[in-house]
């Protein structure tokens, strides 16, 4: 009996059937109502997680990504317009937080120097030494020059220009 079943077996399988199986498991949405009955068990987290933890998962990763056609699909996806699109308008906003991240530092600092510098200053005896000369506020010409050269101009009272000019 089982010499006969297995003629039988491979007489079907080599004609149409496996396509016409193929065809019905498609239309039937079969494959999607198992995978459905798996995740609703939790069955296919597990299948998952073992499949992940294979040895062999690992050595299938290792020979696609060194795969000519997967190199060459890297490739294409490197040299891609959209992607250097990207990584430009990615790198000019990280540059743009970082440049207001340092002038928004600077300008605290320069104040606190400015601070530190205009407080009266005391002596052993807690009186004042007398205050610095400082410019009036309608003199900005100060406020354009890099950090720094505000507070130690103001301090000094005159202009770093005038200085140089020397």
């Amino acid at each position: 009996m089982i010499p006969e079943l297995t003629r039988l077996t491979d007489r079907a399988l080599a004609g149409p059937l496996p396509e016409e199986l193929a065809q019905s498991v498609i239309e039937h949405h079969v494959l999607e109502r198992i995978v459905g009955e798996l995740a609703a068990s939790g069955e296919l987290d597990r299948l998952v997680a073992s499949a992940l933890g294979s040895p062999r998962t690992m050595e299938l990763t290792d020979r696609i990504v060194r795969s000519d056609e997967f190199r060459g699909a890297l490739r294409q996806i490197v040299a891609s317009p959209e992607l250097r699109a990207a990584l430009t308008e990615q790198t000019a906003g990280i540059f743009d937080e970082l440049i207001a991240e340092l002038r928004r530092g600077a300008v605290g600092m320069d104040d606190r120097v400015e601070h530190a510098i205009r407080r009266p200053r005391l002596c052993r005896h807690r009186q004042p030494l007398g205050r610095l000369r400082s410019r009036p506020v309608s003199d900005r010409r100060h406020l354009h020059r890099p950090l720094g050269l505000r507070s130690v101009d103001h301090f000094a009272g005159r202009d770093a220009a005038t200085d140089l000019a020397r």
